[in-house]
């Protein structure tokens, strides 16, 4: 996994949970908190691309409560 695109998806993220309002379901704020976590201790740790993996399949079943954003992310991937 690049490291440098694996930092601008974290920074993106942390973006889109920042601007998320109170209103937005918990499933969508837990599972993207949990993605965020797992791809930031990615950042730190050795390269594990299944914990990379696992993040993003937790970020794409937060990302099913919204499609717009969804659409974006997966253009950027």
């Amino acid at each position: 996994m690049d490291i440098a695109r694996l930092i601008k998806t974290v920074t993106l993220l942390k973006q889109v949970r920042l601007e998320m309002h109170d209103d937005v379901d918990a499933r969508i704020t837990d599972r993207l908190d949990e993605a965020i976590a797992i791809l930031e201790e990615a950042l730190t740790a050795d390269p594990k691309p299944a914990r990379a993996a696992a993040a993003l399949a937790k970020l794409g079943e937060a990302l099913k409560y919204l499609p717009v954003i969804k659409a974006l992310f997966e253009d950027l991937m």
